[in-house]
């Protein structure tokens, strides 16, 4: 792919170094810099902020001092969180002129060839290719289903959707998916070039420091006591198995409590378009079925900070896909939801059972927190006996 990536055209932006010789002032090196063009950053999503950084490292791991412009649906937020990068807004004139001045597109991590996602996906690649622009898929996800679903099995994409994914990735210069679904599903759509399976962009993401992630927590009052144990849980498509997994959850948060455990609710998403799309609202109408209160997090965190708070718990019951990746990341035990296919072909990939939400139950949910409760208990004994 760096081959690829990395061939000079004669549209690249230039840095020029002077030399003073007396007489005159003469270049004595041109260093080409590529414009490479990142598709997709736009909601306040941990998930989605945490792709964006991937791959801006990415990209910089790439190319030698590129000049990178994302291309994002909110783009005072982004200039706040990456002050280094130029941004440009979707859907604007602007967008426009940049895919004629870039050199590269990377569209990269979530599920950008998702039949209900793929028709603008594929639009700026076509766009980009019929510029004579280089694209580029990393570590994309691949789904033959509208809905979120736990239970859908690699088949092809149909229809309107189904041609234009086999068409961009056929002629993209460089393609990666994230997992062994997405790669099935995309050789059945017709993709005909090697697929080569990555890890999800948010891993390149570092977490801050023990001490700074402490700190967020007292600001919030929250203060560090063991066991504590993290949940962060989303809204499905199906609002009988979201009524299921809010009963079930309850229980589980109560029987915690009562059980001297400290349980703080990680909001992952904050006000995407509705109220059905905010973990913190699903925290509310999770707050009025349990008869002991839980913490929630109020804040916004940068992925940085959640996974450093991720890294100071004892255990993590995650449904949202990244909250999984972050805890496994940073080593800590986690419980995996399964709500969508994603979660399952992450879970698999790392040889790790997870529970669907829509056969969820209190009991076999509480048998598996006391297991890996145990085992942590265990390992912390076991670091301390070492440090001794």
């Amino acid at each position: 792919m760096r081959a690829d990536m990395e061939e000079k055209s004669p549209t690249l932006e230039n840095r020029i170094e002077l030399r003073d010789t007396g007489d005159c002032i003469v270049p004595t090196k041109i260093e080409y810099r590529r414009r490479v063009l990142i598709a997709g950053a736009g909601w306040r999503s941990v998930g989605v902020d945490a792709i964006l950084i991937g791959n801006i490292e990415r990209v910089r791991s790439t190319f030698p001092s590129p000049i990178i412009v994302v291309l994002s649906s909110d783009v005072e937020r982004i200039k706040l969180l990456h002050k280094e990068v130029q941004i440009c807004k979707a859907h604007s004139l602007k967008m426009l002129l940049e895919f004629i001045r870039m050199n590269d597109l990377i569209i990269g991590g979530g599920t950008p060839l998702k039949t209900d996602q793929a028709t603008f996906s594929c639009f700026v690649a076509l766009l980009a290719k019929l510029l004579r622009k280089k694209v580029h898929f990393f570590a994309a996800g691949a789904s033959p289903s509208k809905a979120w679903s736990p239970h859908v099995p690699p088949k092809r994409v149909n229809g309107l959707p189904g041609f234009l994914i086999k068409l961009v990735t056929n002629i993209a210069d460089s393609m990666t998916v994230r997992d062994v679904f997405s790669k099935k599903v995309l050789e059945m759509t017709g993709t005909n070039r090697p697929l080569q399976i990555v890890p999800d962009p948010s891993l390149f993401v570092r977490p801050i420091e023990p001490k700074e992630a402490r700190n967020i927590l007292e600001k919030e009052g929250i203060f560090e006591t063991h066991p504590m144990i993290a949940v962060s849980l989303k809204r499905s498509v199906n609002n009988e198995v979201d009524q299921k997994v809010k009963r079930v959850m309850s229980q589980v948060i109560d029987w915690l409590i009562e059980n001297n455990v400290k349980v703080i609710f990680l909001p992952f998403c904050f006000e995407r378009g509705s109220v059905e799309d905010d973990d913190s609202k699903f925290a509310e109408a999770l707050q009025k079925l349990t008869k002991n209160k839980f913490i929630v997090l109020k804040r916004y965190c940068t992925p940085s900070e959640m996974k450093g708070i991720i890294a100071l718990m004892d255990l993590l019951i995650g449904m949202r896909y990244h909250s999984m990746l972050f805890a496994w990341s940073v080593g800590i035990p986690f419980i995996g939801m399964i709500y969508d296919v994603k979660n399952e072909a992450f879970l698999k990939s790392i040889r790790q059972d997870g529970f669907y939400i829509d056969q969820l139950s209190f009991h076999s949910l509480r048998n598996a927190i006391g297991l890996e409760i145990s085992k942590r208990a265990k390992q912390l004994c076991a670091t301390c006996s070492n440090d001794l």
